[in-house]
């Protein structure tokens, strides 16, 4: 399991009617390379030269040293280009919910993506009533095909099961 890559710049949308993204799709990440440059001043009386203007740089931040306001951008240039492969997490979209022994605490800080099941009809106060937390898998991993990604890899570890919930989420 240790060569599952999740993708974290990419996940499924969970109201998104079409579904994942099929195995093998592919994104480019691409990395720009931007040139900045800023201007300094030094009123400094003892620099006579450039040699001692690049030796004195470092302690731009005293009094003789003041940055000028503007800053002016060289351009950019793409510095790499890297071609991702990325396929849904076998358990995606499907519903997780944690162990009934599942810290209380833990609980409370699940991510924002975490529900309760719908109530049964019958009111807020009805005996029948079902507490359940759980979340949807929404990761992509590196690859052609399908793999588990690492948090629900964790989370089965962890004694978390599969649930299908009285109502669906999007209705």
């Amino acid at each position: 399991m240790t060569g599952t890559n999740t993708i974290w710049e990419k996940s499924i949308s969970e109201y998104n009617k079409n579904g994942p993204d099929p195995e093998g799709s592919v994104f480019f990440r691409v990395s720009v390379k931007e040139t900045v440059t800023r201007t300094y001043m030094t009123t400094d009386p003892t620099i006579k030269t450039a040699k001692a203007v690049r030796e004195q740089y470092d302690e731009w931040h005293t009094d003789s040293w003041r940055e000028m306001d503007d800053i002016d951008s060289d351009g950019s240039r793409i510095g790499k280009i890297e071609k991702v492969v990325y396929s849904p997490c076998s358990f995606a979209l499907r519903y997780l919910t944690p162990p009934a022994d599942f810290p209380a605490d833990k609980l409370r800080y699940i991510a924002s993506s975490t529900m309760f099941d719908e109530q049964p009809e019958g009111g807020m106060f009805a005996k029948n009533r079902i507490h359940r937390k759980f979340e949807r898998c929404t990761s992509y991993v590196e690859g052609k095909t399908s793999s588990v990604c690492v948090r629900c890899f964790r989370r089965l570890n962890q004694g978390w099961s599969f649930i299908s919930p009285l109502k669906e989420a999007s209705e």
